[in-house]
Order: C-alpha cells, then structure tokens, then sequence
C-alpha cells in the first residue's frame, strides 16, 4: 500500500501509489503532507508536533490568533 497523503485537487491524479485523503494535513509517519493554502497553519503545527511533541504544538496554538478567534489544535 501506499503513503496516506493529500495535496491540491488537481495534483491528485498525479500521486501515484499515494493513498489519498480528504484532509488539510495528513501525517503518515514521517511523512507530513498538506492540501492548499488554507491548511498552512495546521500543517506547520504538525511539523511543530513531530519535530519537538504535541504538548508544544498544542501550546503554540493555544496562543495563536486566526481571523479573531483562537486556533484549535486538533
């Protein structure tokens, strides 16, 4: 089987072998992955996540503003 990943629409045909999502960030071992633009946040928060854990990746969101309302870190 394929890596789990996502990307933009229109490259979807060209992920060949992938297993794609319907996600903004897919994690698939070491692999990280995201859509589109709008995912940006929540795939550098998974970068954070894997690179220095989960308590500081929920800890930087807790303190990020996006568009008036606190980010949540799922």
């Amino acid at each position: 089987t394929g890596v789990q990943t996502c990307a933009l629409p229109i490259l979807e045909p060209e992920m060949r072998g992938a297993v794609m999502q319907n996600a903004g960030v897919v994690r698939d071992g070491n692999f990280i992955t995201g859509r589109a633009a709008g995912s940006a946040f929540a795939f550098g928060l998974a970068l954070v996540e894997a690179l220095c854990g989960a308590e500081t990746a929920a800890r930087i969101a807790a303190q990020v503003v996006w568009n008036g309302e606190e980010a949540s870190h799922d």
